[in-house]
């Protein structure tokens, strides 16, 4: 497993080199570490490099904006919001009652892990371009409404599937302080991840 620890300043161009250049289709599993001041701007850089610049069609799991709001910010940022299907964690759980979209899947909660993974699953299943994503937005913000291990058996499931399909997979995680369970989930999951990105505060 590669680690790389980098600077915020670093990050939108180390994502350039790193994924720019990246083989079509090869079901690499990525684990981004970094503070959740910058966690929305990094996740703008990822997308513009995976849609704009490979060309590449995904789905993203929204766990801190409902969809609406994270489709408008993300297209008034540059990224090819087209090339995206999202799975909406937080706007059902809030009780609004979205308008229903064929671009989105709205999750009833974050507890709903089973639902979350058939929403992902079958989006992937539509999408017909060569190179194909799933982004996590927060797996930090999941792990607040489960247990470690039910979370520890969910990652490990769909890693597996989506590495078997060749699906690339960028799973964030916020920053926080040491011993907490953030830092027992990394630890867990390490056998699973080929690569993180460590950005300190």
């Amino acid at each position: 497993m590669a680690e790389h620890t980098i600077s915020s300043s670093e990050f939108t161009s180390f994502v350039n080199e790193r994924f720019h250049h990246a083989r079509t289709g090869w079901g690499r599993i990525t684990l981004v570490d970094m503070p959740q001041e910058y966690h929305l701007q990094a996740t703008i850089d990822l997308l513009k490099v995976l849609t704009k610049e490979r060309g590449a069609a995904g789905v993203y799991m929204t766990t801190m904006k409902g969809y609406q709001e994270i489709q408008k910010i993300f297209s008034a940022n540059g990224v090819d919001t087209s090339k995206l299907y999202f799975v909406d964690v937080i706007s059902k759980m809030y009780g609004l009652e979205p308008e229903a979209t064929p671009q989105c899947e709205f999750v009833s909660s974050p507890i709903n892990i089973q639902s979350i993974s058939n929403a992902i699953k079958n989006y992937l299943d539509k999408i017909k371009d060569r190179e194909r994503f799933v982004i996590f937005d927060s797996l930090t913000t999941i792990l607040l409404y489960n247990s470690l291990p039910r979370i520890v058996q969910f990652t490990t499931a769909m890693a597996e599937h989506l590495r078997a399909q060749h699906v690339n997979a960028i799973l964030v995680m916020m920053t926080t302080a040491k011993g907490s369970t953030n830092e027992r989930l990394i630890g867990e999951i390490k056998p699973i991840i080929d690569e993180v990105i460590n950005v300190p505060q």
